[in-house]
């Protein structure tokens, strides 16, 4: 029987707009209207009760990592791709694009598993379509975002459950992949021209982002057969740093 933790818990409510102001209603008195707020879980059971909320909102939780902790809350794939695109937390919108390419992925190994046909969500090609269209974000930001679960961490969350059976995550996380690949060729393509360093090799920041989002895009292209291919075999052939030459070599080994 483990007692209650003193969780610091990180939130906002995303509306249609944006981001709600929060007001408490047990403190009529509050000036406070920002919509972030740290609230403080250390009971069992507690609740919290906002005033003025005049739509249906998303709950923005954990923000910034506030706290080590598992967080299960039922988010619509609508509401995900809503975070994944409009919050203004990086934590949160990169947690959302996980947990929507983690559900796609399981519903996709469920029909192998059942050996059924394979129906992927289209939703995930706009929410991912969008991320890669953002010039408000790091690059590096959307390189993880954009990054599928590994086979790892599915296993993982697979444990937690009813057990892990290895070939049917791979299948099923292949085949997202592919999908992506496919369907988003143009974005990949146009993703991975825009942001090559051809500079002289410098260890900074933007040239590591760039990297990061660059080689995300080279996998994906590489999905496709020769054309992806030749290009892991060019940038090999003319990287000057060991992250560009690695990138290319996973590629090709694939």
């Amino acid at each position: 029987q483990k007692k209650p933790f003193v969780i610091p818990l990180a939130m906002g409510l995303l509306g249609e707009s944006g981001n709600l102001s929060l007001t408490l209603a047990n403190n009529p008195t509050e000036l406070n209207m920002d919509s972030h707020r740290v609230l403080v879980i250390d009971e069992e059971v507690q609740e919290y009760v906002f005033t003025n909320v005049e739509e249906k909102p998303i709950p923005s939780l954990l923000r910034g990592f506030s706290a080590p902790v598992r967080l299960n809350y039922s988010y619509s794939r609508s509401d995900l791709c809503s975070l994944i695109s409009r919050d203004e937390d990086e934590f949160v919108r990169w947690d959302a694009s996980q947990k929507l390419a983690v559900q796609i992925i399981n519903e996709v190994e469920l029909a192998v598993q059942q050996d059924l046909q394979v129906s992927i969500d289209p939703i995930i090609l706009e929410a991912w379509r969008t991320l890669l269209k953002d010039d408000t974000l790091d690059p590096a930001i959307i390189a993880a975002m954009v990054r599928l679960p590994s086979e790892v961490y599915l296993g993982e969350l697979a444990s937690q459950k009813s057990g892990i059976n290895v070939g049917s995550i791979r299948k099923a996380r292949e085949l997202v992949r592919r999908f992506l690949s496919q369907q988003l060729r143009e974005e990949w393509l146009v993703t991975y021209e825009r942001f090559r360093v051809h500079q002289t090799y410098e260890a900074l920041a933007t040239q590591i982002a760039h990297r990061s989002l660059s080689n995300i895009a080279l996998e994906f292209l590489a999905c496709q057969g020769e054309s992806g291919i030749e290009l892991a075999t060019i940038q090999l052939a003319e990287s000057d740093n060991m992250t560009d030459r690695i990138s290319s070599l996973r590629v090709l080994a694939f």
